[in-house]
């Protein structure tokens, strides 16, 4: 079913909870998919329940451009539950596009909404935006 969405909090933690984001490769083509794995880590000290919410975004920025991909959820839902012990690591791993930009060393940064399962009441679930704080160093060149 549908849960009820709210508003995302635009907060880069929840409790502890932070988001890490980890390619394979620090040199990459313009044009080239590569997975990327995103990591949700418990840095507090009680568990957590969560839930992949859907919604996710990405952005390269470098050069004087920062390009990258959304992607959102209309009737969001719960597919993924999971629970986070303290030091626990949740991974999700999203293949991202490298965008047509200039050539040059570029951060990847990330979000990604889960439910905080926590907090459910009669009005659904609050969803919860984490963002990286800081994202991998990458390489970005055109592709030869």
């Amino acid at each position: 079913g549908c849960a009820q969405r709210t508003a995302p909090a635009v907060v880069s933690s929840l409790a502890g909870v932070v988001l890490q984001l980890h390619v394979d490769r620090s040199d990459l083509g313009i044009g080239d998919t590569v997975p990327a794995a995103f990591q949700i880590r418990n840095a507090g000290d009680t568990a957590v329940q969560l839930c992949l919410e859907g919604s996710y975004g990405y952005v390269f920025t470098g050069g004087h451009a920062a390009r990258g991909r959304l992607a959102t959820v209309d009737h969001p839902s719960c597919d993924t539950p999971f629970a986070l012990r303290p030091n626990e690591i949740f991974t999700k791993v999203i293949n991202v596009d490298v965008p047509k930009m200039q050539e040059g060393q570029a951060e990847l940064s990330a979000w990604l909404d889960v439910f905080n399962m926590s907090e459910c009441g009669g009005l659904g679930c609050p969803v919860v935006r984490l963002r990286t704080a800081a994202g991998p160093k990458v390489m970005v060149r055109a592709k030869s």
